[in-house]
């Protein structure tokens, strides 16, 4: 009597190698994500027309920061130091920081000490974040403040130039605070250009009702993961309709900055580079 050996399947080999394959992916894919691009700074230059913007003012530089995300992570804290390079080997004539400075207590007098080293002609000026009123928003003024940064809260200053003025305006955390477009616009004369600094740009429905030429946002990080053809897969409350980049928004211009570091969801960056942007202010 004979008997007969049992077929061997032929199809788990092949599959096992497919998975091998699938796991070195991915293993690749979260390596560059956690460790490769969120330190593979891209700097934006951008030329930008302001048509009430007075001739003093032509060829102004204006470097925008945003969502520094400053944490104990040794290689969050080496891209914010190549940030502040960054932002002053311009040679600024201003620097405007657009919020969510830290993600947790214990780092924000490291972000003081990093951000104390950022320069500018005309000055540092910001506006909080949501972060930052999730860790604490009144040490991280005052943090800030001991950094040489001027922060607006529903406030508005001016930056002079032979006898012309723009104006910095600043709105508090429009997802955690009380902003005030209305107060922080109060103090500027009717005709002069205005570019104000909120954390949230889906604000910009609101603030393009208003006569501000440039706003400054940040919140969104791009959505972090951006998926080709399809763009983020996840953007967060008052960040939906504008995720990174420039926008015409009725008459005002809008740019949305993909910020310097991370957070939550996935604490990774995939086709999602962090940024600093300089503008070079023109008028028409």
């Amino acid at each position: 009597m004979t008997t007969k050996t049992p077929a061997i399947s032929r199809k788990r080999g092949p599959l096992s190698r497919r998975g091998r394959v699938l796991l070195l992916l991915l293993a690749v894919l979260l390596v560059y994500g956690i460790f490769v691009e969120p330190a593979w700074l891209q700097v934006t230059r951008r030329d930008i027309t302001l048509p009430r913007l007075a001739p003093e003012f032509d060829g102004l530089r204006v470097v925008q920061l945003s969502d520094l995300h400053c944490g104990p992570s040794f290689f969050n804290k080496m891209a914010i130091r190549r940030a502040v390079t960054a932002a002053n080997a311009f040679d600024p004539d201003l620097i405007l920081l657009t919020g969510d400075y830290v993600n947790v207590p214990g780092s924000i007098g490291e972000m003081r000490r990093l951000l104390s080293g950022l320069r500018a002609r005309r000055g540092v000026l910001a506006v909080l974040g949501n972060h930052d009123y999730w860790t604490d928003p009144a040490a991280v003024t005052a943090a800030l403040r001991a950094a040489g940064v001027t922060v607006l809260q529903n406030e508005a200053v001016p930056v002079e130039r032979g006898g012309a003025r723009l104006w910095i305006a600043g709105l508090d955390d429009a997802w955690e605070g009380r902003p005030d477009l209305a107060r922080a616009l109060r103090p500027i004369p009717a005709g002069d250009p205005v570019i104000l600094l909120v954390h949230e740009p889906d604000m910009a429905g609101l603030v393009s009702q208003q006569p501000v030429d440039l706003q400054l946002s940040g919140h969104v990080h791009g959505g972090q993961v951006r998926l080709p053809f399809a763009g983020a897969i996840v953007t967060p409350h008052l960040g939906h309709k504008y995720p990174l980049g420039m926008y015409r928004v009725n008459d005002m211009r809008l740019h949305v900055s993909r910020g310097i570091g991370v957070t939550w969801p996935g604490l990774i960056r995939l086709n999602c580079r962090p940024e600093i942007t300089c503008f070079t202010l023109y008028k028409l």
